[in-house]
C-alpha cells in the first residue's frame, strides 16, 4: 500500500541554548529580554526560553544581563566573561559554559523564535561534522547571533578575540561553517528600536 507519509526527522544531537542578554540596548533604551512586546504578559526572554524547550534543548542559560530577572524567567545565569565588549565575547562565554558540545546561540531581541527552526539548525550542523557552525543567511547577511556552534570552537574564537576582533562576523573568514536558507524570516527578526516596539504594540492592540 502506497503512503504519502514522510520519514520522521532524526533527533538532533543533545544541545544547549544560550541567550546573549548582556548588551547595552542603547537604541531600545531598556532591557530587551524583559520587554513585553505584545502586551500579553510574555517577556522576550521567556518566549525565547519556551522556544528552546520546545526545540528539545536540555540546557538553557542566559549570558550576561539582569541575573535575578532572567533567573525568574527560568534561565540558568552565566556572567559574561567580557561585559561591555560586545556579542563576540558573549558567544565565546556561551561556548565555554555550555553543558553540551552543540550550542544554539540567540540574541535576546528575537520575540518570535521558531522552535522547529532551532532543531533544524542543529540537524544541519550534525550533517557536516567538520563545520564549526551553521548560520542562517538572508540577503547576504549571516545571522551570527541566531545560529548553532560547536563548543569546541571556543579556543579559536578566543584567539580571534584576544587579537582585538570584536565583531562575531569576523570569525567567519577563518572557519568552515554551513550557510542555512531562512525558512521563517519572522523567527530571525530582531526588535532593536523603540519605534519598532511601539509599532508592534499598536498591532497587538488591534
Amino acid at each position: 500500500m502506497l503512503t504519502n507519509r514522510l520519514p520522521p526527522l532524526p533527533d538532533p544531537s543533545p544541545f544547549s541554548v544560550a541567550m546573549l542578554a548582556g548588551g547595552a540596548s542603547s537604541r531600545m533604551g531598556s532591557d530587551k529580554a524583559l520587554l513585553d512586546v505584545d502586551l500579553d504578559g510574555d517577556q522576550i526572554g521567556s518566549r525565547v526560553l519556551v522556544a528552546a524547550i520546545l526545540a528539545g534543548a536540555s540546557d538553557a542559560f542566559a549570558v550576561g544581563g539582569n541575573a535575578p530577572a532572567l533567573q525568574a524567567q527560568g534561565w540558568r545565569f552565566v556572567a559574561d566573561h567580557w561585559p561591555g565588549e560586545g556579542p563576540l565575547g558573549g558567544l565565546i562565554t556561551a561556548l565555554e559554559r555550555s553543558e553540551h558540545g552543540t550550542v544554539v546561540v540567540l540574541g535576546c531581541d528575537h520575540p518570535d523564535v521558531d522552535a522547529g527552526e532551532l532543531a533544524a539548525m542543529v540537524r544541519a550542523l550534525d550533517e557536516v561534522p567538520d563545520a564549526i557552525a551553521a548560520i542562517p543567511v538572508l540577503e547576504g547577511y549571516a545571522y551570527v547571533t541566531h545560529s548553532v556552534w560547536r563548543a569546541s570552537a571556543a579556543p579559536l574564537l578566543r584567539s580571534v578575540f584576544d587579537a582585538g576582533e570584536r565583531a562575531p562576523s569576523s570569525v567567519l573568514r577563518r572557519v568552515k561553517w554551513v550557510p542555512l536558507a531562512v525558512s521563517n524570516v519572522q523567527s530571525i527578526a530582531d526588535l532593536d528600536t523603540t519605534s519598532q516596539l511601539l509599532e508592534r504594540r499598536q498591532s497587538a492592540r488591534r
